[in-house]
């Protein structure tokens, strides 16, 4: 049967660092190559165009030769031998006896083993190494790691990088957008679109730029952003100004731009990336130049040099008058004001221009007729684009990797532990590395083998080994174990201090203790257990999972295997429990607790019990886990329910506690479990994790008319809860829920209306008070309390307010009970009533002014 394939730790880090170093190598030679080529008066090219194009190549194309590189280096690795056994050490401490297991059988304790004949290198069985770089340049054993250790830094690191500079690039997107639009000036922007003309681009988008930019940029989107100053320019100098920043669209410098700062944050361990950004920025700034001031005449020509140059020294004063550097987030598009821009020396440029300049003919919107170069010219640059070609091409073949396959092992300093499984098919490995700085163990199991009923022996191995390795403080065992000849017992290669010799008591209990760790990890622990309870029932079991030096994911897998023999008793499910305790491991933990909640009846003492040790679970998550486990069967017992209260009160992620609490909402939604869940949600510090709870409350809360006093108290608390939110927009949403839900009882319109008193928005507490207008029955204590609640308000919420009670008005006038009376009195009686409640309901009105006084 075939195998998943898994993703081997070691590999991928071995193939990320031979392809950091494959690039850091391709790199150098090609940007070294680039500066000597540009810096040799024999080789470097006249035109700035072919300078730029040999940068870009040399910037870009280590990225490639660097994959290909790896790629081609990728392949399994040659044969070896046997590891050699370490040399002896010279240490003498005197080392303890390892106790021995109380459910180690008293006989045929270990697997048949003979001393071995001394082998020759030739007889040795070979094994297949993993896949790993080959390549011509290989690292040692003892830089590998340190290596490995380098690429994992660096790809965080760079990781980051590219993160902030997508975020800038947004930031700077999103600024520019929000930028007024300069389409009032005529002027401006019919010189723009002339220009736009003669480039063969569409008109791009003209705005002002903000004040802390002291120099023109092209914004993300192709948006030109000039500054104030530039538009008081005269209008040749605002012209040559356009013309630079379209020839920059012209050839796509931002794109390319952007693809050279990713480029440089992915690869920020090389230093030489630098240079080549700031040689890329400075032929850019040139190219652009010599397109802005292509004029037919010469006459014109000086005089679009002049104008530009005065535009470059009222930018360099700007750039000098700022009170702060340019920001990070102009990084990706701003073209002159770069402090790697020579603003100076491209003045020196315009204004002293060379006799015989070579700039950038496909910058000229009119190129002069093309002349054959003379031969030695040609020749020359034949031979410079060949050489770059032959280079290119042959670098993929120099490659660094290791010399063999990435041991994790050594970052001991990392503290590590893992289980590495990899390989296809019946070609299937395991590995299992714990490392600390005084205790260093691996095994490494391939092939098919079988053990023991109780694991603790190998009884048969083909087609692959068991090696065992453990470092501690004065000393180190090794044990291999090797097919047998001809279908026997598999060969036992025993060393002690690295000296082959036949195990003693002591190796003897450690091998046993190996083993079964290697057959648990392949196996499982279900054959222990079964083995375990035919010889002393389930208090061998427990005994064997409660043993003393036991490593966590052992003892969590005794503990599964034992719970899946069937139900159990009360009282081993207790102390599964606090055998859960014990266990270090937040993952290992939570496991255990959810098999044993999912495959065994808990009594709710018991459920309060395992609800109490979750008090020191240090992972929110993994707690969270456990009591979503744990929700679909909890107990509405009040203990019960009190523990869990302060299992979820006891986690600091509110993300975590209100997932915890919506859970137990959602499977139970009994009035008990709501009660508790609401006295949780009173520990939620995020008003927005507050609210989404109290929304899964609200519906579940009752909605029938008559209500008991369970009912009326969980009404009452959730108002309390609703309260209890900062926010007065997360609290006016949380109390609308409540009426969108459908609880429209007195109790609950009271409780909204008292917490809505302690909204201080106006806003925000005119709009749940005009919402809760259409749930308002024709009750004059809750017309009473809703004018109480509307008090404070500004006039203008207070008429909406007002506006939305009136219906409400109108009902209870209708309602209001007649008084016995003559028939004569009847119709005034009839309609005192209602006025007089009116009139106690109604804010009294204004007084009168006097009246003026009538003349004679």
């Amino acid at each position: 049967m075939t195998e998943p394939l898994s993703i081997n730790a070691p590999l991928l880090l071995a193939g990320l660092s031979s392809g950091l170093l494959n690039y850091l190598l391709h790199s150098s030679l090609l940007l070294g190559g680039a500066w000597l080529i540009e810096r040799s008066a024999r080789l470097r090219p006249r035109q700035a165009s072919h300078r730029e194009a040999l940068w870009r190549l040399a910037f870009f194309g280590p990225v490639l030769t660097a994959g290909l590189a790896t790629l081609l280096s990728w392949s399994p690795a040659p044969t070896a031998g046997p590891l050699a056994s370490p040399t002896a050490t010279s240490t003498a401490i005197e080392r303890p006896a390892l106790p021995e297991p109380s459910d180690a059988p008293t006989a045929t304790a270990t697997p048949p083993m003979r001393e071995p004949a001394p082998m020759t290198g030739a007889e040795r069985p070979t094994r297949q190494a993993p896949a790993a770089p080959r390549a011509w340049l290989q690292l040692p054993p003892e830089a590998s790691a340190a290596v490995a250790a380098l690429a994992a830094a660096w790809a965080l690191l760079a990781g980051l990088g590219l993160l902030a500079t997508g975020l800038a690039w947004w930031r700077l997107r999103v600024q520019a957008r929000r930028l007024p639009r300069l389409d009032d000036d005529a002027d401006l922007h019919g010189c723009l679109q002339t220009l736009a003309r003669s480039a063969g681009l569409p008109t791009p988008p003209l705005r002002l730029g903000r004040a802390e930019w002291p120099s023109p940029l092209i914004a993300p989107g192709g948006a030109i952003c000039l500054p104030a100053w530039a538009l008081q320019l005269p209008p040749a100098q605002r012209e040559a100004v356009l013309a630079h920043e379209l020839a920059h669209l012209r050839r796509r410098d931002p794109a390319w731009r952007l693809a050279a700062q990713l480029l440089n944050q992915l690869a920020w361990l090389q230093p030489l990336n630098r240079l080549a950004l700031r040689r890329l920025d400075a032929l850019a700034e040139q190219a652009c130049d010599a397109w802005a001031t292509a004029r037919p005449s010469d006459a014109a020509r000086e005089q679009a040099r002049r104008a530009l140059a005065e535009s470059l020294y009222r930018c360099a004063q700007e750039l000098q008058q700022a009170a702060h550097p340019v920001r990070r987030l102009q990084l990706l598009s701003r073209m002159a004001a770069s402090g790697r821009s020579p603003l100076l020396a491209r003045i020196d440029a315009l204004m002293n221009p060379a006799p015989n300049p070579h700039g950038d003919p496909t910058m000229n919107p009119k190129p002069e007729p093309y002349t054959a170069l003379p031969a030695r010219e040609l020749w020359r640059k034949r031979v410079l684009v060949g050489g770059l070609t032959l280079c290119a091409l042959a670098l993929p073949l120099l490659g660094v990797g290791h010399s063999q396959p990435l041991d994790l092992s050594r970052l001991r300093d990392l503290g590590h532990s893992f289980e590495a499984r990899f390989g296809v098919g019946s070609a299937m490995g395991t590995r299992i590395v714990k490392n600390s700085p005084s205790h260093n163990l691996d095994i490494r199991l391939s092939g098919q083998m079988r053990f023991n009923e109780d694991q603790t022996a190998l009884e048969s191995l083909s087609q692959g080994r068991l090696l065992i390795d453990e470092r501690r403080e004065g000393w180190h065992r090794r044990a291999e174990f090797l097919p047998g000849e001809a279908g026997q017992a598999p060969r036992l290669i025993y060393s002690l201090d690295g000296k082959e010799q036949t195990p003693d008591a002591e190796g003897q209990a450690w091998l046993r203790d190996r083993v079964a760790l290697a057959g648990e990890t392949i196996e499982g622990s279900e054959k222990r257990v079964r083995s375990l309870m035919a010889q002393g029932g389930v208090a061998r079991v427990l005994a064997d999972i409660q043993a003393p030096a036991l490593e966590d994911h052992r003892r969590r897998s005794r503990a599964e295997a034992l719970l899946k023999q069937g139900r159990h008793s009360d009282s081993t499910l207790q102390t599964l429990i606090q055998v859960s305790s014990g266990i270090d491991s937040d993952f290992e933990r939570r496991q255990l607790l959810e098999t044993l909640i999912e495959g065994q009846a808990l009594s709710p003492a018991l459920q309060a019990e395992l609800l109490n040790s979750l008090n020191n679970l240090s992972s929110d998550f993994e707690r969270r886990q456990v009591l979503e486990s744990l929700a679909p069967r909890l107990s509405p017992d009040t203990a019960t329910l009190q523990a869990w209260v302060q299992a979820a009160q006891g986690m600091d992620s509110d993300f975590e506690k209100r997932s915890a609490i919506v859970e137990l909402i959602e499977r139970q939604g009994s009035l008990p479990s709501l009660a508790a869940a609401l006295q949780a949600s009173l520990s939620l510090d995020s008003d927005f994790e507050h609210r989404i709870a109290l929304e899964a409350v609200a519906q579940k809360l009752p909605r029938q008319v008559a209500l008991d006093a369970q009912a009326e108290a969980a009404l009452r608390a959730y108002s309390e809860s609703a309260r209890r939110i900062d926010s007065d927009f997360e609290r006016r949403i949380a109390l609308s829920a409540l009426l969108d839900a459908g609880v429209h009882q007195k109790t609950a319109l009271l409780g909204v209306l008292d917490a809505a008193r302690s909204i201080d928005s106006d806003f925000e507490r005119a709009e749940l008070l005009s919402a809760l207008a259409a749930h308002l029955p024709a009750d004059a204590e809750l017309v009473a309390r809703y004018r109480q609640a509307a008090r404070g308000l500004s006039e203008h919420e207070r008429g909406k307010v007002e506006a939305a009670l009136d219906p409400v008005m109108d009902r209870l006038a209708q309602a209001a009970p007649a008084a016995p009376a003559t028939p004569a009195q009847a119709a005034p009686a009839a309609s005192a009533a209602p006025a007089a409640a009116i009139s106690r309901l109604k804010p009294p009105s204004p007084p009168r002014p006097p009246a003026a006084p009538s003349l004679p």
